[in-house]
């Protein structure tokens, strides 16, 4: 019987760190849009849209992005040359995101467009600046129902997005499927990866929990560099203060030589 994994990374590069919060914002986005929660999807298009731009506290993750789709196609490459019965996947996947860059740089100007120019997102974002924080003064508790069903402001942003999505998620699929799993045990709830020992440099740590400790209401906590990171497990509960957990947590983990 195979264990559920949750999996939770954590960035050991500023381009893997974009990288993971354009992910996460699409999830959020899909999630928003799947249970036609008008809320959700403004936060995380406002979120995306920092991602994409820039912001004082990120970088512009465009540039990032393409720079990891260049690593991920050098190592491609190299993946090519030891392997000869999946030589030709291999190149396949190392041409295709060769495609996602280009689309991109064609999609992306109407993309930005699409959002700058959209009042109600923009209305959304200054109410945002304001600490109005569910748009009391736009009456937004009141109209957000009735635009996203009338207006249909999501499906014309999210046409947009289907160039930049299509290459998120296959440089996610790609960063997740080819490097195996390592179980380990964080004792009394913390333990450390050692990322220098490795033979190739990474630039991603996955931690994989089973589904079952998650919803006792642990999660690990990441902390460390590109040569150490120590995981420190917490455990919420409802009503008392999120503590570590006193057994020993199983777990599993992965190190994705990309930078």
């Amino acid at each position: 019987m195979t264990t559920t994994l949750l999996r939770f990374p954590f960035a050991l590069t500023p381009r893997m760190q974009s990288f993971l919060e354009c992910r996460n914002g699409l999830q959020c986005l899909n999630h928003a849009k799947k249970h036609h929660d008008m809320y959700a999807w403004l936060q995380a298009i406002q979120d995306l849209d920092e991602s994409l731009k820039g912001s004082v506290a990120r970088k512009p993750a465009v540039p990032e992005i393409i720079g990891l789709i260049h690593a991920l196609q050098k190592h491609l490459k190299k993946l090519s040359l030891h392997s000869a019965h999946f030589k030709q996947a291999i190149l396949d996947a190392h041409d295709q995101l060769g495609e996602h860059e280009l689309k991109l740089a064609q999609s992306l100007p109407e993309l930005l467009d699409s959002i700058a120019e959209d009042g109600v997102i923009q209305s959304w974002v200054n109410s945002q600046k304001k600490m109005d924080w569910i748009g009391h003064r736009l009456f937004y508790p009141q109209i957000l129902p009735v635009f996203w069903d009338s207006l249909g402001i999501q499906n014309k942003v999210e046409e947009n997005l289907q160039d930049f999505h299509d290459m998120i998620r296959h440089v996610d699929g790609i960063l997740h499927d080819f490097v195996p799993w390592t179980k380990a045990s964080a004792k009394g709830g913390c333990d450390q990866v050692q990322i220098a020992a490795q033979e190739e440099p990474c630039g991603l740590l996955i931690v994989g929990l089973p589904l079952n400790l998650v919803q006792s209401g642990i999660t690990p906590e990441f902390s460390g560099n590109r040569h150490t990171v120590r995981i420190r497990f917490q455990q919420y509960r409802m009503g008392k203060p999120c503590q570590i957990p006193e057994q020993d947590i199983p777990y599993q983990y992965m190190l994705v030589p990309i930078l």
